[in-house]
Parts: structure tokens; C-alpha cells; sequence
């Protein structure tokens, strides 16, 4: 069986502001298989009753991969 390399450092993510005022934990996981990581660039929205945020990078301004088997720790602000 495969090891799950994880990475505990939360990294903010680049277009977050400093005045922003709620903190949101994103948790990523890579899948097991091989080549299951990704060199693409990947985008997501959040969805509340208050609003959604728009679409927003994955992007912590250090990691260009995705690779196989990760768990990531990434900061939202909003």
C-alpha cells in the first residue's frame, strides 16, 4: 500500500485580501492511482446562503503540481 505524503502547512491562497474577514479551511486530496495529480491550473466556487464567492484559483503561489497521493492545507479568506 501506497504512503499518503501530507503536507500540515495551511498556505494561504494568492488572491486572498487582508481585509477579509472569514477564514475558510480547504482540504485537497489527490487520488491514489497513478497519475491521478494534475500540472493543471484548477478553480472552484463556494455556494452559501449568504452569496457565493466567485470563481477563485487553487493557487498558493508555491505549488505547480498537483501530484498523486497529497493532501493539501489551503487558507480562503473572504
Amino acid at each position: 500500500m501506497c504512503c499518503i505524503h501530507l503536507q500540515w502547512t495551511v498556505q494561504p491562497l494568492v488572491d486572498n485580501y487582508d481585509e477579509d474577514e472569514f477564514q475558510y479551511l480547504i482540504h485537497v486530496h489527490t487520488g491514489f492511482k497513478l497519475l491521478s495529480g494534475t500540472k493543471s491550473k484548477v478553480f472552484f466556487r463556494v455556494n452559501g446562503t449568504e452569496g457565493e464567492t466567485g470563481v477563485r484559483r487553487m493557487d498558493d503561489g508555491f505549488r505547480q503540481v498537483y501530484r498523486t497521493d497529497i493532501l493539501l492545507l489551503l487558507m480562503l479568506l473572504l
